[in-house]
């Protein structure tokens, strides 16, 4: 999964900054957490984003977050976490 998610964002012009991983506690699937920090424009982080939430069967989209960081080129830091549902 993690190399088709990472040829995903760099196939839209968008930079992966950094990835974590975490376990999900609170949810009553058995998950793995990745929270990803990418830089690109809005448009093409946005489309990562639409493309990530029509995986519905194997991943959660469970918060996103966009703050500008320049503005001449207009650039835009994401931070996403996306829940893997893992079969057991």
């Amino acid at each position: 999964f993690i190399p088709n998610l990472t040829s995903l964002i760099k196939e839209n012009n968008v930079a992966v900054v950094s990835m974590n991983f975490r376990e999900e506690r609170e949810s009553i699937f058995k998950g793995r957490i990745i929270e990803i920090f990418v830089k690109g424009s809005f448009r093409n982080i946005s489309s990562i984003l639409q493309k990530i939430e029509d995986m519905k069967k194997t991943v959660l989209l469970k918060n996103f977050y966009l703050e500008r960081i320049s503005s001449n080129p207009l650039s835009i830091l994401g931070k996403i976490d996306i829940e893997v549902f893992m079969k057991e």
